[in-house]
């Protein structure tokens, strides 16, 4: 009796008879270092008994400030604090695994919530298999192979592969409350794109997992979303260079607590820098940080010489994952973050 391989159907990942209760570690692996969905030996004749049936990426959205507005934010003399996290991989190379902040340059939308960080996750994973190449097939991949987004949201999974449909046959109403859906914008945004992949001939599949097994992606979103405390902007697509030449110049200068700020006006926050030595700096009021290489030597002059290299590291790691300088250097004390 021939059974169904594990499929695409419905935008959602069908596994075969023989993996439906299997655990999920070991229906996944890694080839060339990218996450795949393995094929069952049972269902799947020669020569792909062994080999990748999908290409993966875990996403997943965090958000510690859910449903505030910006006026109970103020209230509370809280920041919104939210992000996600994507991973193509386990290995740690250059974008492969993705933390970023949400801000008004991400998601313009007034509250930050779990289930939009979770929407932004999974979009950004779509991005992440178009930008990574991952249309191209890997050894031993099926003829019929397509992506699979795995995520422990039910919200969106659900939301894109049963609701979305309904709403839209309900004149883009919610059938029980006729009120429109929350979120409705990036659910346009996250089936348009589905859309345009799908004109490729690639097949996409969601696959709810239990949160247990979506750690790596939950460890990036909660990352991302605690980025302002411990780093900075968060700003998708944006890079040191282009925070460097847009920082003004110097506004206010503080003794107390050894304060520099800085004016942002692209993002209309500001830059505290704290440091244990900073008294030790020549820096006059009026002074403008145009480069890469500006900065660095100014950290120079009061960062020891024993952490320079991980200061420098830390550096490079933002200008190419798109994440702002993460440095807590131990003696040093110093900090960069949004005040």
């Amino acid at each position: 009796m021939s059974h169904l391989p594990s499929r695409i159907e419905n935008r959602l990942l069908k596994l075969c008879r023989h993996q439906e209760n299997s655990p999920i570690p070991s229906l996944t692996s890694v080839v060339n270092d990218r996450f795949v969905i393995k094929n069952c030996r049972k269902c799947q004749p020669r020569p792909y008994e062994e080999g990748v049936a999908f290409k993966a990426i875990f996403t997943d959205g965090s958000c510690k400030s859910h449903g505030l507005s910006p006026d109970e934010l103020e209230e509370l003399g809280l920041e919104p604090h939210a992000g996600y996290g994507v991973a193509a991989s386990p290995s740690m190379e250059e974008d492969w695994q993705v933390s970023c902040f949400i801000d008004d340059t991400v998601d313009p939308w007034n509250r930050r919530t779990s289930p939009r960080a979770e929407l932004l996750g999974v979009l950004a994973g779509l991005d992440m298999f178009i930008t990574l190449g991952m249309d191209e097939r890997l050894y031993g991949e099926r003829e019929d192979f397509g992506w699979v987004i795995c995520t422990d949201a039910e919200y969106v999974v659900k939301g894109i592969t049963e609701y979305y449909s309904a709403w839209r046959g309900n004149g883009w109403m919610r059938l029980h409350s006729n009120t429109p859906p929350a979120n409705l914008d990036l659910f346009h945004q996250l089936n348009a794109k589905l859309l345009s992949i799908e004109k490729r001939g690639i097949s996409v599949g969601f696959w709810r997992i239990p949160r247990e097994h979506n750690r790596l992606a939950d460890k990036l979103a909660a990352r991302g979303s605690s980025l302002p405390v411990q780093a900075g902007i968060g700003k998708r697509g944006a890079c040191l260079r282009r925070l460097l030449s847009d920082i003004n110049d110097c506004q206010k200068w503080s003794s107390i607590d050894n304060t520099l700020l800085f004016s942002v006006p692209w993002i209309g926050k500001s830059f505290r820098l704290y440091g244990n030595r900073i008294n030790s700096l020549k820096i006059q009021v009026g002074r403008t940080i145009e480069s890469l290489e500006e900065l660095e030597e100014l950290f120079k002059g009061w960062t020891p010489r024993q952490e320079r290299k991980i200061l420098k590291r830390k550096l490079y790691w933002f200008k190419h994952s798109m994440l702002l300088l993460q440095s807590r250097l131990s003696g040093s004390g110093l900090y960069l973050y949004y005040v």
